[in-house]
């Protein structure tokens, strides 16, 4: 994602008391970002790390599908098919917390999958995570879809964690960020008298070698100069043989690639993106689109105007 929106900090900032946009998770990381636009309720940064509609990737790629519950993995597997990364390299540490309360609960020595009940049903009942980030590195906790609101509420130090409520999938929260040496304090607090931590797993991301595989993405980014609503044709420098072009564009049927004016065959991956081979070198990329079966749809269309206009013909009789 090029650019993140950012509801401000400080909501009396605004002269309206309406906010439109509300956090949908926690956002650390724009510490690295850029600011680039500050409005009234939100403010705009750019993300540095992201590279171009299109881009060069090994093709490796190819052979990768989504893991919806395994986001840790899946983004992981992704950096390494891209970059051709050989050995695998692992760029998220998982991490134990350094202190574990339980109020009114049960307790447990190992956190992921674990039970807890209620001891007291009629008192609250909590959990109280914390941990000290042994470096700057961004961390993140990872919580399974048995620990949305239905079942419980998490705080972050004294205020509630931002996050999609409402999950299916395993979902990824950034959790700190530059905050070496300084405690920080996660609270869960149950909705229910039973609450299963499922996939709870705090993790550091290594961001200084996560920086490099990414600048080493946006080496072969495409550089659109022109475009419109179907057209899009700018150039890409591929740097090996063994990589293929794809992009952050959904596969359709309806769109014709072309490298250096010549059509190529398209297809998915990731099960989700457009893509096609390149070979090595500078080259000329250029995409069009043109709906499926709308040639169809049009000839159907005149055959049945022209239908139309037999049957509106008077008819003379003798």
């Amino acid at each position: 994602m090029k650019y993140y929106f950012h509801q401000k900090n400080d909501r009396n900032q605004s002269n309206d008391s309406h906010v439109d946009l509300d956090p949908l998770t926690e956002s650390y990381n724009l510490k690295d970002y850029k600011p680039v636009a500050d409005l009234n309720q939100t403010a705009i940064y750019q993300n540095p790390y992201a590279t171009s509609l299109g881009y060069g990737a090994n093709k490796a790629l190819k052979q990768l599908k989504p893991f919806y519950n395994a986001p840790i993995t899946y983004q992981t597997s992704w950096l390494n098919a891209v970059t051709g990364a050989w050995p695998t390299t692992a760029y998220f540490q998982a991490q134990n917390f350094s202190e574990v309360i339980f109020q009114n609960t049960n307790t447990a020595t190992t956190l992921t999958g674990a039970k807890i009940s209620r001891l007291d049903k009629s008192k609250n009942a909590q959990i109280i995570f914390k941990f000290i980030p042994k470096s700057d590195d961004p961390y993140y906790l990872t919580l399974g879809n048995g620990l949305s609101s239905d079942y419980v509420d998490f705080y972050l130090g004294n205020r509630k964690l931002n996050h999609y409520e409402t999950f299916r999938h395993v979902v990824v929260l950034n959790v700190g960020n530059l905050q070496k040496n300084q405690e920080v304090t996660i609270t869960a607090r149950l909705k229910k008298n039973n609450l299963y931590l499922n996939n709870f797993v705090l993790y550091s991301l290594d961001k200084q070698t996560v920086t490099a595989k990414l600048k080493q993405v946006q080496k072969q980014a495409w550089h659109i100069k022109k475009y419109n609503q179907r057209y899009l044709t700018g150039s890409v420098k591929i740097l090996d043989n063994d990589q293929i072009f794809t992009t952050t564009i959904p596969y359709s049927k309806g769109w014709q690639a072309y490298v250096d004016g010549k059509q190529v065959n398209t297809y998915k991956v990731q099960d989700t993106f457009l893509a096609f081979d390149i070979g090595k070198g500078k080259h000329t990329v250029t995409l069009k689109y043109w709906p499926p079966y709308l040639n169809l749809g049009l000839a159907l269309s005149l055959c049945a105007w022209m239908i139309l206009l037999l049957l509106a013909r008077p008819v003379h009789k003798f």
